[in-house]
């Protein structure tokens, strides 16, 4: 199988990037971030805006597309909302076109988000719940599935949705893990935002492309949607403790203010994945204290 993935230099990207290139799969990556260490030979600096991009896709014919491109930052959304949009719809709109008219029996596995769900009004989540997404970041990953469709109904490429929640592990230099080590490193009393008793459901990003490889096995690629978690709501104060005690002089706090564009509550119904072989295999301890240790060595290097 070739497979060609979209945002290969990003942190869900490069991870599948090395991951199907160790399971002996042909890949080939593109991103418009450039890296002289990261696999130039096979990462192509180009955008899928470009000319430049569709005859690449006709000259290397791929199986299979994952797109893993497009902005992750609900903040920087609520900022700078069109950026937001050219990145997580325009692109989509772009990718899904360029397939259609230069190959279109390549299949798509298009990454979304959790964020399309927004505050739903009951737990755990499945992917029938309905959209209600409550950031700029959450109405353009729920726009961009909806292309999804479109191109799915309309001209028949085949195409799998995966919404992921929230995803960490080594080289993530964002989002509460990263925020929370920086600070630790280097202030002593920290101050977050709600109340701590918020709730996530953390997949670290090795059981992430372990899913998504039994997706790509065993999806008909019909359109199918999969919510990608472990099923276990896990309180913001816990995530801070567990941090907090590698960083013993740290004081964490909550300031008890909402943030503006984050749910409250997430915990996500897996069955779905589940059906097809998913368990998962890195338990919140152990991908934190491994998150705490690349971080330290990142930072000292």
């Amino acid at each position: 199988m070739k497979i060609l993935i979209i945002g290969a230099r990003g942190f869900i990207g490069s991870h599948l990037f090395r991951y199907f290139k160790d399971l002996k799969y042909e890949v080939l990556g593109c991103d418009t971030y450039f890296d002289i260490n990261n696999e130039a030979d096979q990462i192509r600096n180009v955008s899928v805006m470009s000319a430049e991009f569709s005859e690449l896709v006709k000259s290397y014919k791929p199986n299979l597309c994952i797109n893993a491109a497009g902005s992750g930052n609900v903040g920087l959304s609520l900022k700078e909302p069109m950026l937001d949009f050219e990145s997580n719809v325009n692109l989509v709109a772009q990718l899904l076109d360029i397939l259609r008219l230069n190959a279109n029996s390549c299949k798509v596995l298009h990454i979304s988000s959790a964020a399309v769900y927004g505050n739903p009004i009951y737990l755990p989540i499945n992917e029938n719940t309905p959209c209600a997404p409550i950031s700029p970041y959450g109405f353009h990953k729920w726009m961009s599935e909806l292309l999804c469709k479109e191109f799915h109904s309309l001209y028949g490429l085949k195409i799998t949705i995966v919404r992921p929640f929230s995803v960490y592990g080594e080289g993530l230099r964002k989002q509460i893990l990263w925020d929370l080590c920086n600070k630790c490193n280097v202030q002593k009393d920290i101050t977050l935002f709600g109340y701590g008793t918020e709730t996530r459901d953390f997949i670290h990003i090795s059981d992430l492309c372990k899913s998504i490889e039994l997706i790509i096995r065993n999806s008909n690629f019909e359109l199918d949607v999969y919510n990608l978690a472990n099923g276990i709501s896990i309180e913001i104060k816990e995530v801070a403790d567990r941090i907090s005690d590698r960083f013993p002089e740290s004081n964490i706090s909550f300031n008890q203010q909402f943030k503006e564009g984050d749910p409250l509550f997430w915990k996500s119904d897996i069955s779905k994945i589940k059906s097809l072989g998913y368990w998962g295999q890195v338990s919140l301890e152990k991908g934190i204290n491994g998150y705490i240790d690349w971080y330290l060595k990142t930072i000292n290097d």
